[in-house]
């Protein structure tokens, strides 16, 4: 997004810029001591293939968009803690156990620096568009973030959706974000 840079020991990558180039921009972080760092939110965004259009993302917010597969790897979560690389990093997964335990583990190990993102009308896309099967195959994921998490101290927003989902007995997929939830 424009006006989104990245330093590398004084240095400023200016993200826009690279990948207005060449489409992406990838990150090596295979060394801990990678000295990338940004001012700007970091998003983790799940599944690439459909959320690589960033029109969901709410005007006013920008950042780098860094996307991962199912779990959030270990690596990465090292690189994260090795050397504070964003002031802000908001989660986007699925709204289900895996979503919930990859937010679990990013909290435990980066604290308030990590925010779970929660799209626009949630709790009706939950109702209308919510699955049952894929919340009932992720029941220990479920039970694990509850394990992980401090509950007391996370943010009302996080346990509502946690209540919410439990009460429904659903898992909301991210690509709801794309759906218009109306009244009728």
């Amino acid at each position: 997004m424009p006006g989104v840079s990245w330093n590398r020991d004084g240095e400023l990558l200016d993200l826009w810029q690279l990948t207005s180039i060449a489409g992406a921009l990838a990150i090596d972080i295979s060394r801990n001591e990678t000295p990338l760092a940004t001012d700007s939110p970091l998003w983790l965004v799940e599944n690439q293939g459909l959320l690589d259009d960033t029109s969901w993302v709410p005007e006013g917010l920008h950042g780098s968009v860094l996307y991962y597969q199912g779990q959030v790897s270990e690596r990465l979560i090292e690189w994260l803690c090795e050397k504070k690389r964003s002031p802000r990093i908001l989660m986007f997964p699925d709204y289900d156990g895996v979503g919930l335990e990859n937010y679990a583990r990013l909290r435990k190990a980066l604290g308030d620096d990590v925010e779970l993102w929660l799209m626009p009308d949630w709790t009706t896309k939950l109702e209308r568009y919510g699955n049952s099967e894929v919340w009932r195959n992720n029941l220990k994921y479920v039970a694990n973030a509850e394990a992980s998490l401090n509950l007391d101290q996370e943010p009302d927003e996080v346990l509502e959706l946690i209540a919410a989902l439990k009460l429904s007995g659903k898992a909301l997929e991210q690509e709801a974000v794309f759906l218009v939830a109306t009244d009728s």
